[in-house]
């Protein structure tokens, strides 16, 4: 095991093109390991614009970009490629939230999850409510399986007197699942109120052998303008251990 700094990022960047260069600079300046992005406001076929760091991502199904509407414009969470091996997107089926799994050891792992924006004051409580009962289906989903980090932007307060209802909902909401927010803490610096970045960095404790493991797991496949009977023979096994294709009347391999 060797313990290694995490650099985390949120952002909610309110347009993705339009702040490109400030991205470039946060990436290549800051080493940020993982980023999530609020409010990229791409479309599906453009996606690839975020291809420097790898990603999972969401569109907005109702975006227009000749109508912004507060709140909407997608979500994608950025890591580096170095930890390709140890990142496995989560399926969620919303276009408000997304999730990895990023694994430390062989049972160990980190739960990240984007949601782009609770609703804001302009939307009914019941809304609101709605998308805080989906984060706690999402907490008690992994929680007994690694370590649950939710980013992004509640439009909540944690820490304000008098609290609203959707101030104590969240409140109850953290309290209920043991989570602290990260920019209550004493560590945390800088403007809180703005669409700026807000890095967390967490030292996590990473087993060496973990993504050798994975990754060779993964290298099944064969380069055929370079097969040698090496490679013939194992081709054999793995048809042989796989029903689907051994069990056709039309496959002999003997």
């Amino acid at each position: 095991m060797s313990s290694s700094s995490l650099n985390i990022v949120t952002w909610n960047i309110t347009g993705l093109l339009s702040n490109v260069s400030y991205l470039s600079d946060l990436l290549n300046e800051g080493r940020i390991d993982i980023i999530g992005i609020c409010e990229h406001w791409l479309y599906p076929h453009n996606m690839h614009f975020l291809n420097d760091y790898n990603f999972h991502a969401v569109c907005d199904k109702d975006l227009n970009i000749n109508r912004a509407a507060v709140g909407t414009g997608g979500v994608s969470l950025m890591w580096n490629k170095k930890l390709d091996d140890l990142v496995t997107p989560l399926s969620i089926d919303d276009d408000h939230i997304v999730g990895i799994q990023l694994q430390l050891c062989s049972n160990q792992y980190i739960y990240i999850y984007l949601k782009c924006i609770l609703p804001c004051v302009n939307h009914k409580i019941n809304v609101f409510n709605e998308y805080i009962d989906k984060l706690y289906d999402l907490y008690y989903s992994y929680c007994d399986k690694g370590i649950p980090l939710f980013m992004g932007d509640f439009n909540a307060k944690v820490n304000t007197q008098p609290m609203t209802s959707r101030d104590k909902r969240l409140v109850k909401f953290l309290s209920d699942c043991n989570l602290c927010a990260v920019n209550l803490l004493n560590d945390c610096c800088g403007p809180q109120d703005i669409h700026r970045p807000v890095l967390c960095c967490m030292n996590v404790q990473f087993d060496n052998e973990c993504a050798s493991d994975k990754s060779s797991a993964l290298s099944t496949g064969i380069n055929w303008k370079k097969v040698n009977d090496a490679n013939i023979k194992l081709y054999h096994i793995m048809l042989l251990n796989d029903d689907g294709l051994t069990n056709s009347k039309h496959c002999s391999l003997d």
